[in-house]
């Protein structure tokens, strides 16, 4: 659809949110593995590895590695005597940092010569922000002639070109000119193959697409060929890949041959958390065992002053400040256990006891204060000493005869308490998980469907709405309700064209209630109309969906029409938004020549709020003058189904960065995944029950 106002628009293309491909020798999508060890899954979620390898914003560490890059046949754009290879990193990187640096440039050795690399980058651990991590793959052809200088290049940067500190701008700086010389220099006219992949936050994706989570896991992205392409045949499907492959070292290996798997590219990410900076507090480990260390040989004087050291390393670390108050509170317990350490060296039994008792209760406070910066082992490792403690804090006052002290049992007590709370938390949480991956899992549903037509409605429009609606069954019967589901296709081209349904559906994916991931269509007939009765399309549909889990509010929901949804060029609609909560509205058009334009806000019309219940109508009555939606038919297109996307939100936030339109309305091309991935990061930063989407599609046609 296009809109005329007194500032006429001019849109372009914008292309899919996940996968981006250029020049590309037949490579147009991935598939998304991951592993958490040998074992090789698709689509898999690890309930354990959600409650415990989850990565969190703003409060885990993580380091990448990219540990192999395997490109078995090269892209027919980067065929040629040598072949540099290329990474951007977006999302991961402090102060919203872009990465670009080069892995190195290898030399080929005649045609169908492939690409290996291993450790082809590293990135040394960085507080993770919660943004989208996107990695981008660049190969370009160098010719041998002109290597020699490229090579130089990349010798004198070092390691500068590989590995990487996110604290250091040097190294990056340095790298990013390397990139520059390489990729947008003076050998930028040469072909560049690129593809993009994309990681999610962690609470952003359940059940559609949960391979794509960013967790600490390896993750296997293989670079698949398109259905046509002349490579298709050569890549076996995704359910014999998932029982096929496994992972060696950092290899895949296909289990039944036990030979390296080279039907298509793929590279492996390893992607591993840390609960504190790792590198920044080496000092001041070492300093704490050494302490320790003296404490053991019960040497009070030598472990007094490691004491001393340990106070003077926190205080130069460099670590944020609550890592510094919790190795300041081990520095407590350990000032505690060298007092103990002199009672007992001067039979001072009461003085010992006052000072156990202060570091049992040390300890607990280590593990109620600073839990979400403590490692799992460390907890174990609390837990271990608190139990020592105790034990003999008992022993002794058995021995005596008086109980423990009092403050330290109600401690003791509510530490108990807050255990079996945060045991239950984590099973609810594991068992939450374990019944989305049950309800993801869903087989197969079949389902039929009869579709009236319009008057003169061409047979393609009402089969395409009659499969729609038997999609939405497969949802409703697989999620055992009949809300209404939303469902994404995830292997289908639409009647559009591919490219343009790739963007309806990275639009959609991530807010659907289910994707379906297998269809057969059993039949589709056509029954022409006869006397009073209306053409239809009688569906018959076997499919398999994997589904979210459901929502809090259920009764939360958005829903549009318009006022007619097959068009003729020209004809004029109106859009109809309603929902069932009071709720802030975006409303989205993604066009057949897969533009993206923000059709609400614009330059007349702010975020409108709209009361539980009423209708919102656009364009409003004060703008028919200036504003209309109307069909416009793309240059040679004789027909086209295009959608309306609208977003309704509980809470008023910006959705994207607004640039300012100098038109009526913004349009998004060129920008490919950042306008969309904006849209996702900002909705994945508030709560799934503060918003609700729909989509609703049109067909538009020629003039008769």
């Amino acid at each position: 659809m296009r809109f005329s106002s007194v500032f006429p628009c001019a849109f372009a293309a914008l292309a899919a949110c996940t996968t981006t491909t250029r020049l590309g020798g037949g490579w147009t999508g991935d598939l998304s593995l991951r592993s958490m060890g040998g074992e090789v899954g698709l689509a898999h979620v690890d309930p354990g590895e959600v409650v415990r390898g989850k990565v969190r914003r703003n409060l885990d560490y993580v380091s990448v590695d990219v540990e192999r890059v395997s490109f078995p046949e090269l892209p027919e754009a980067v065929r040629g005597n040598d072949a540099a290879l290329g990474f951007e990193v977006r999302g991961l990187l402090p102060d919203g940092k872009t990465l670009k640096a080069v892995a190195g440039l290898m030399q080929m050795r005649g045609a169908g010569t492939g690409l290996y690399a291993d450790h082809a980058l590293f990135i040394e651990p960085t507080l993770y922000p919660g943004r989208v991590v996107e990695i981008q793959i660049f190969l370009q052809a160098i010719p041998r002639d002109e290597a020699s200088p490229v090579r130089a290049l990349l010798l004198a940067a070092g390691q500068a070109t590989r590995r990487f500190s996110p604290t250091a701008d040097p190294a990056l700086d340095a790298a990013r000119n390397v990139f520059s010389s390489v990729f947008e220099g003076a050998t930028a006219s040469r072909p560049v193959w690129r593809y993009v992949f994309q990681f999610f936050p962690a609470d952003t994706v359940i059940a559609d697409k949960p391979e794509t989570l960013f967790t600490a896991a390896r993750h296997i992205v293989l670079v698949a060929p398109s259905p046509d392409s002349r490579d298709a045949k050569a890549v076996p499907s995704p359910d014999v890949l998932r029982a096929r492959l496994k992972l060696e070292g950092n290899r895949l290996i296909d289990r039944t041959t036990g030979r390296d798997y080279h039907a298509s590219p793929y590279v492996v990410i390893n992607v591993t958390r840390f609960r504190r900076a790792p590198v920044m507090k080496e000092s001041v480990a070492k300093a704490k065992r050494d302490v320790e260390t003296a404490l053991a040989q019960k040497n009070a004087d030598l472990a007094d002053s490691f004491e001393k050291t340990l106070r003077d390393e926190i205080s130069k670390s460099g670590l944020s400040t609550r890592e510094k108050h919790l190795e300041d509170a081990w520095r407590l317990f350990f000032q505690l256990g060298i007092e103990a350490l002199r009672a007992a060296s001067s039979n001072d039994g009461a003085r010992g006891a006052a000072a156990s008792v202060k570091q049992a209760l040390a300890l607990l406070d280590l593990k109620s204060n600073f839990r979400d910066l403590l490692e799992l082992y460390e907890i174990e490792e609390i837990r271990f000493r608190l139990q020592g403690l105790v034990r003999a804090l008992r022993a002794d006052a058995e021995k005596r005869g008086v109980p423990i002290p009092l403050a330290l049992a109600k401690a003791l007590a509510e530490d108990g308490a807050r255990e079996r709370e945060i045991a239950g938390a984590e099973k609810s949480e594991e068992a939450k998980w374990k019944a989305l991956l049950a309800r993801a899992a869903v087989g197969w549903v079949e389902v039929e469907h009869t579709e009236r037509g319009a008057p003169e409605e061409p047979e393609a429009t009402i089969r395409a709405r009659a499969l729609d609606a038997a999609r939405v069954r497969v949802v409703e019967k697989s999620i055992g309700g009949g809300a209404g589901g939303r469902y994404v296709v995830s292997n289908a081209a639409g009647e559009s064209g591919p490219e343009n349904r790739r963007v309806v559906e990275d639009f959609d994916a991530l807010m659907a209630d289910a994707m379906i991931v297998d269809e057969e269509i059993l039949a589709a007939e056509f029954l022409p109309a006869r006397g009073n009765e209306r053409s239809s399309v009688h569906v018959r549909l076997r499919a398999r969906a994997a589904l979210r889990g459901p929502r809090a509010d259920a009764g939360f929901r958005v829903t549009a029409k318009l006022s007619r949804r097959d068009l003729r060029e020209g004809d004029a609609v109106e859009a109809k938004i309603t929902t069932t909560r009071d709720a802030y509205l975006y409303v989205f058009s993604v066009d057949a020549d897969g533009t993206v334009t923000v059709v609400i806000p614009n330059r007349f019309v702010e975020v409108p709020f709209v009361r539980a219940g009423e209708t919102y109508i656009f364009p409003p009555d004060a703008l028919r003058r200036r504003v209309r939606l109307a069909a416009r038919l793309p240059r040679g297109r004789s027909h086209v189904v295009e959608s309306l996307k609208v977003i309704a939100l509980r809470k008023k936030i910006a959705l994207y960065d607004d640039a300012g339109p100098a038109t009526t309305f913004q349009s998004h091309a060129g920008a490919r995944s950042l306008f969309l991935s904006s849209i996702l990061k900002r909705l994945a930063a508030i709560d799934s029950d503060d918003w609700r989407d729909t989509r609703v599609s049109y067909t538009i046609r020629a003039k008769e």
